[in-house]
């Protein structure tokens, strides 16, 4: 899975969080790893922090290495 937050996100609403965080427990395993591509400081912190917990690897990008996170993904 991809997940790109890009420079123009400004924050989440807690209902949109919310539902985030449930999609990601109902697919928990179901993903070969994570690429997480995002500028924003604590959602890099929170997810270098609690990537452990995920049962695949997961990587964080900056916004200007997109094409780096897409080639990881694809495994090349």
């Amino acid at each position: 899975m991809l997940y790109h937050l890009g420079d123009d996100c400004s924050g989440f609403e807690p209902e949109a969080l919310w539902d985030y965080a449930k999609v990601g427990l109902m697919h928990l395993t179901q993903w070969e790893k994570i690429a997480l591509v995002s500028n924003i400081n604590w959602i890099i912190t929170a997810t270098k922090l609690l990537g452990f917990l995920m049962p695949c690897p997961i990587k964080v990008f900056p916004n200007k290495q997109l094409s780096d996170a897409q080639e990881w993904i694809k495994g090349e």
